[in-house]
């Protein structure tokens, strides 16, 4: 997993607020949810009624920005499925962060549908809707919330400052590449008997064991087929290591290896995330300088 930086240039004026395709998509929400309140009076089990429209547009936009790879496992995930929209928050909760943005990842339906689901777990407090509605709140009241539910996604500083907030109060176990730099939390571990490489805390710190652990279990990071996928690449690295350490390699030949060694730690390429613990970090064979966001 790597930081993953939205353009903020390309944002679907459906989802920035103050436009009006923004606030007929909030009003949309805000009726919904306004709907589901008066449901519930009859029915404390119904459901909430969103749909999956509101967002399916966000979706080229939002492979674009994580190079066609799942958010989370950074595998190729566009190569073999069309992959989810993820709600990082729960939108079954975090009703008013179902159109944010700010809230949505490109995920691989692994991640998402077999191991995140709604799954959020923290360690503060859940953060309160910015707005009130109850089940008798009325239309024209609904009408004057749309523009107070989330920042303008193409204000950078608004949402570092708004998301941040959020971040303090939930202190939540799982890390969103949106906002924060996984990199800083995962550390990689090879098996060369099992021939696999696992994710492991980069600290030992309990917090971070704390999130690594809850990375591990509700993204699936550890499922066996990715650990493999990352030992095949492991053993090109570890390869090219061995390469560079032999005496009397021509300087001709270590540029050449160095130089290919260089596209392994790109943001584009999959795993770049691991590529970059050993190139960087551990092995020391190549500059911090590219590891660019």
């Amino acid at each position: 997993m790597i930081r993953i930086l939205r353009d903020r240039t390309a944002i679907p004026a459906g989802f920035i607020p103050g436009t009006p395709a923004g606030e007929q998509k909030e009003l949309t929400l805000l009726t919904a949810r306004q709907n589901h309140l008066v449901r519930l009076q009859a029915n404390p089990k119904a459901g909430h009624d969103f749909d999956s429209g509101w967002w399916k547009s966000a979706k080229d936009q939002l492979i674009a920005d994580s190079f066609e790879k799942c958010a989370y496992c950074e595998a190729k995930a566009t190569a073999i499925s069309y992959g989810d929209v993820e709600h990082f928050r729960p939108k079954a909760d975090w009703w008013w962060l179902t159109c944010a943005w700010e809230n949505y990842l490109f995920s691989c339906q692994r991640c998402n549908q077999q191991f995140k689901k709604d799954y959020f777990p923290f360690a503060g407090k859940m953060s309160a809707a910015p707005v009130a509605i109850s089940h008798t709140t009325t239309a024209s009241a609904l009408a004057k919330m749309p523009g107070k539910l989330v920042p303008d996604p193409t204000n950078a500083a608004a949402c570092t400052a708004h998301f941040g907030k959020l971040f303090k109060t939930e202190k939540p176990d799982l890390i969103d590449p949106a906002n924060e730099d996984p990199e800083a939390l995962l550390a990689y571990q090879a098996d060369d008997d099992d021939f696999q490489v696992t994710v492991i805390p980069r600290t030992a710190t309990a917090a971070v064991k704390r999130r690594v652990a809850a990375c591990i279990q509700y993204y699936g990071l550890n499922r066996e087929e990715l650990c493999e996928l990352r030992y095949d690449l492991y053993e090109t690295l570890a390869e090219a290591r061995e390469d560079l350490a032999e005496p009397g390699l021509p300087a001709a030949r270590r540029t050449k290896i160095l130089k290919r060694l260089e596209r392994f730690v790109d943001k584009k390429r999959q795993f770049a995330g691991m590529a970059r613990y050993y190139l960087i970090d551990t092995w020391k064979l190549l500059p911090a300088s590219l590891r660019t966001p």
